[in-house]
């Protein structure tokens, strides 16, 4: 995920990002998936 993060791609399609994560991975990814969304990727 920090790859396709870092390529500042247009478009993320992701399957089951938060699947395997503790309740903080899954806070964290949720938080970088709302900024991706607020910069309209």
């Amino acid at each position: 995920m920090a790859q396709v993060l870092s390529r500042e791609a247009e478009v993320l399609l992701l399957d089951e990002p938060t699947a395997g994560l503790d309740l903080t991975g899954k806070a964290a990814v949720a938080d970088i998936i709302a900024q991706e969304r607020a910069r309209g990727t």
